[in-house]
């Protein structure tokens, strides 16, 4: 791996000698080898680096270290280097890749309770990821972060503006997408994500009008939305700091 590439690995980091290392799910990775074979990479090669054997790949509760991301990147680096890869991997990415969060998010009523069900269940994947939204600003904010981690920033962001455009039938369009880092080809990335790439920036994240805060998601499904509802006031009633 050249020295270029350490960033896309830079938040993989060996768990202390003697403590338990920290795991994932071993649907994550499995997310990423397939998103990358889409882009031409050798599976198996992919698998031997990441450490995951025919029944780890088929077990639906498996987990894998952390490391095993890093290794699996790595991995894809030595076979041949690609610009924009947390970009690329999330545009070959499908809608169901992350089953409960995806539902979570694409029936919400609109684009914004969508994009709060987002901040509010994305631990479900297990990525050390934080997500800050100013609704009070003119266009409204999403901000995201995961400490050295580029390709996890690039990957999400992407995600997100692709996930949310089809799923408001094409409709939805942010204002400008921002990255804190130097992207390796910012006008590949505004071809990707059709919309104006800042990079670097003082923030990651997304921006966009309250219009497209409000547009309608088309799997929104309103006796969930219901029922979510009603889980949230039961939960806050039950505080005690409220």
């Amino acid at each position: 791996m050249t020295g270029d590439d350490k960033p896309l690995t830079a938040g993989a980091r060996a768990a202390p000698i003697g403590a338990a290392p920290l795991t994932y799910a071993a649907n994550e990775l499995r997310v990423f080898v397939s998103a990358l074979e889409r882009l031409g990479y050798r599976r198996e090669l992919l698998l031997k680096a990441g450490g995951l054997s025919r029944e780890l790949w088929d077990d639906p509760d498996a987990r894998v270290p952390c490391d095993r991301f890093g290794a699996v990147i790595g991995c894809a680096m030595q076979q041949h280097p690609m610009k924009n890869l947390g970009i690329r991997m999330a545009a070959e990415t499908p809608l169901g890749s992350f089953p409960l969060l995806d539902y979570l998010i694409l029936t919400a009523g609109t684009v914004g309770e969508g994009i709060r069900q987002l901040t509010r269940y994305f631990r479900l994947v297990g990525a050390p990821t934080a997500f800050d939204i100013h609704e009070d600003e003119d266009p409204i904010v999403v901000m995201i972060s995961v400490a050295d981690n580029v390709l996890a920033v690039e990957f999400s962001l992407a995600l997100a503006v692709l996930h949310f455009r089809r799923e408001s039938e094409s409709r939805y369009d942010p204002e400008f997408v921002a990255f804190a880092h130097r992207l390796d080809d910012a006008a590949e990335v505004e071809k990707i994500l059709e919309c104006e790439v800042r990079s670097p920036a003082p923030w990651s994240g997304w921006a966009l009008k309250r219009s497209a805060w409000k547009l309608p998601l088309r799997r929104r499904d309103a006796l969930f939305a219901r029922a979510a509802g009603a889980a949230s006031r039961r939960n806050y009633c039950s505080n005690p700091d409220h």
